[in-house]
């Protein structure tokens, strides 16, 4: 029995800071440097402050009210163990639409996170394989939005890809978008098992995504349970949440069919292998579905369409705000001078 968590949640991390007073490019690149270390700020993603930065920090987090709102966005994620076989299109494009007929799914949503595990071994398939499954997601993503890669980050089996319409892509700043991955197979140093991830901030809301591939088989179910058990008692997973299981379960069956595989030599036990957890706030899931029809793997993809809160700056007042902070500070050293 082979297990999978994708972890969505809301994130922080640092990045590499440009202080305030060190602004002294002019126009439209000074203002997108303002918005930048804004974004900073509100997020603590800063290091190596001045004692004034800290204190502008402090009053440009008390009146963040005055130049941010609140947004809904659609995110679409699916896990897939494709079973080291090759992509259909026809069978992706299937499952990455959204059902229109719920009010909750009437648009295209804005953001996809796809993750695939137990792709092709050796480093011919790895070379091919990336782009073969990058071009099938990219034709298979809805023709009514225009889609861009934000990210795709791939170790060994297991990989993540992050696509972003058109309409939000400025919002999310390329210097803002990290990716990293963490070995767990054979020896601990293995690429078979692990997880892959990608952090980004769309407008001034940090978001991470993770596609993890753990141990498999029914000897491994102690070491696997052992994360359910953590849940809730310990900080393992704190706080992380799925949706009610309503699908059949995921794992094992005959490949181009929905029968079981049952064999006497190597029996396997019908199984929920393929889940989703999020983690944050303002976040709420629509839909939580596995797709039962014939498709290339012994595995059934699962996906899931949330709605997530996204707090978005108005840049115009979010200058001045910090221009009217500046220039209350320099009058108060002024004054103390």
């Amino acid at each position: 029995m082979s297990l999978l968590w994708k972890i969505i949640c809301c994130c922080f991390k640092e990045n590499p800071y440009q202080p305030i007073e060190g602004r002294n490019e002019s126009g439209d690149d000074e203002n997108q440097q303002t918005i930048r270390t804004i974004r900073r700020l509100l997020l603590d993603q800063t290091r190596n402050m001045s004692p004034r930065d800290n204190v502008v920090r402090y009053h440009l987090k008390g009146r963040e009210e005055e130049f941010t709102e609140v947004k809904d966005y659609r995110l679409f994620c699916l896990t897939w163990n494709v079973n080291k076989k090759p992509p259909k299109e026809e069978e992706l494009r299937k499952w990455l639409t959204c059902k229109k007929d719920n009010p909750d799914q009437d648009r295209d949503p804005e953001i996809y996170v796809i993750g695939f595990q137990e792709l092709g071994l050796s480093m011919q398939a790895c070379l091919s394989l990336d782009s073969k499954w990058e071009d099938t997601v990219r034709r298979s993503l809805p023709s009514g939005t225009r889609y861009v890669k934000k990210k795709q980050i791939r170790m060994w089996r297991i990989m993540i890809l992050v696509y972003v319409s058109e309409t939000i892509d400025q919002a999310i700043p390329s210097d803002l978008i990290d990716a990293d991955s963490v070995t767990t197979g054979i020896m601990g140093i293995m690429g078979n098992k692990g997880g892959v991830g990608v952090r980004m901030t769309l407008h001034n809301t940090s978001l991470c995504f993770i596609n993890t591939h753990l141990a498999a088989h029914l000897e491994k179910n102690e070491r696997r349970n052992q994360l359910h058990q953590q849940i809730g008692i310990t900080d393992v997973f704190r706080g992380y949440k799925e949706g009610k299981i309503k699908f059949h379960p995921t794992y094992k069956y005959k490949t181009e069919s929905n029968d079981w595989h049952a064999s006497k030599q190597r029996p396997r036990i019908p199984s929920w292998c393929d889940r989703i957890l999020y983690k944050g706030e303002g976040i709420e899931q629509v839909d939580y579905s596995s797709h039962l029809v014939d498709c290339v793997s012994d595995h059934k993809p699962v996906t899931s369409l949330f709605k997530i809160k996204v707090n978005v700056v108005d840049e115009n007042k979010a200058v001045n705000v910090l221009q009217n902070i500046e220039e209350k500070m320099d009058s108060f050293e002024k004054e103390m001078s």
